[in-house]
């Protein structure tokens, strides 16, 4: 509806800005591995400026809880990544993929890796997706498989792209958690076999089949969500 019949797209909110100020400050800060929360106001502030000002009114308080979680999620980051993952270096921050997809000529697998490290005690690599959010992710969404999937596609594509063996490289997702009463900063690793490999590649396929068919599948129990829920869509 976006793409297709040039409806306006989402412009952001209050908490798409924290997410995308809480993770440039996070990657600046393990990129100088230095603690730095002063620079999350003047960030957040920039991305407040590029949210329209109607989803901003009677948001003041939290304007205010969220400059004070995301300097507690800053200053719990460094020390929460060194001692989950020991020894490592930087390798890539906002790392772009942009790549062949198997039987689509014309299409790109395009995506953003937030952090890849080179665990060097392992000689492994980590792929990690950082995730903004209120208190945490239960069990059910930590193993929820469209969730687990993104990185899977970027574990996949990534080592294709360097010719890298996939048992080299591991995935992880890193919370970054507003409102959590304690460990505001938490990193978990996702099993990515070869099997859940195929099972990623194979849902892609068939979305693109239908896409490309001009089937166009809709997630139903996620409709009250969309922007266009019972108006321009039916």
């Amino acid at each position: 509806m976006i793409y297709i019949d040039g409806l306006p797209k989402f412009q952001g909110n209050i908490f798409t800005a924290f997410g995308t100020a809480i993770h440039k400050v996070c990657q600046d800060n393990i990129k100088s591995d230095i603690i730095n929360h002063e620079n999350f106001d003047k960030t957040f502030i920039e991305e407040l400026k590029k949210v329209p000002k109607e989803e901003l009114k009677d948001k003041k308080e939290l304007f205010s809880d969220m400059r004070t979680q995301g300097k507690t999620i800053i200053n719990e980051f460094l020390p929460s990544m060194k001692k989950f993952y020991k020894n490592y270096e930087v390798v890539a921050i906002e790392h772009e993929l942009y790549e062949d997809i198997k039987g689509f000529e014309d299409i790109k697998f395009k995506g953003f890796i937030d952090l890849i490290l080179h665990l060097t005690d392992e000689n492994k690599l980590a792929i990690i997706d950082l995730k903004s959010c209120s208190y945490g992710w239960n069990g059910r969404k930590k193993n929820d498989k469209y969730t687990i999937y993104q990185l899977i596609y970027y574990k996949d594509y990534y080592s294709q792209k360097f010719k890298i063996d996939i048992k080299d490289i591991d995935i992880y997702f890193c919370l970054l958690k507003r409102t959590a009463k304690s460990k505001n900063v938490e990193n978990f690793k996702v099993s990515s076999g070869h099997r859940r490999i195929e099972n990623a590649a194979e849902v892609m396929t068939n979305v693109l089949t239908n896409i490309k068919n001009e089937r166009f599948m809709k997630k139903r129990n996620e409709c009250h969500l969309c922007k266009f829920y019972r108006k321009e869509c039916k």
